[in-house]
């Protein structure tokens, strides 16, 4: 209970956060999306989806990471054309909330809502599912952990 009352404006504000990005990605993957950039992501994942050899059968230009995470989403959750676009916002709002609790580790909980606030106003939802949103996820974890691990809040060990 102490930990709810201490962080309920976390909470709340990053489920406001993460629900708005979600669903308009929803929508924009739904009814704004070009065959061109949603389709080269998608094909490229449901050919290697569908056993086709990666650099033989499949032009790879971003890297097989998207592809290899896409493969493994698949088993929980069917990759589609827009499917990839759904998945995509959620890793990028998993990001905003990471980036969130990096801001408020280093500075406060007032920067953090303004940082925040102000990437909502600029970049509000996945414009294409590139793999720079997943990149960002894995650069983010990487500084969380490597700023929760330290005890005095410093980038130095």
């Amino acid at each position: 209970m102490k930990f709810l009352k201490e962080n309920i404006f976390d909470i709340i504000f990053l489920t406001i956060l993460s629900s708005l990005i979600i669903v308009l990605s929803n929508f924009f993957s739904i009814y704004s999306s070009d065959l061109h950039h949603w389709g080269f992501i998608s094909s490229h994942a449901l050919d290697y989806i569908n056993g086709g050899k990666l650099f033989k059968e499949i032009f790879v230009q971003y890297g097989i990471g998207q592809l290899i995470f896409f493969k493994f989403i698949n088993y929980i959750y069917q990759i589609n054309f827009t499917s990839t676009g759904i998945i995509t916002s959620v890793v990028y709002s998993l990001n905003l909330i990471i980036i969130y609790f990096i801001i408020k580790r280093i500075a406060s909980t007032f920067i953090a809502f303004l940082i925040l606030t102000i990437i909502l106003f600029i970049h509000p939802f996945i414009f294409f599912p590139w793999p720079d949103y997943i990149a960002g996820l894995c650069l983010s974890l990487f500084c969380f952990f490597i700023i929760y691990a330290n005890s005095n809040k410093t980038f130095f060990f």
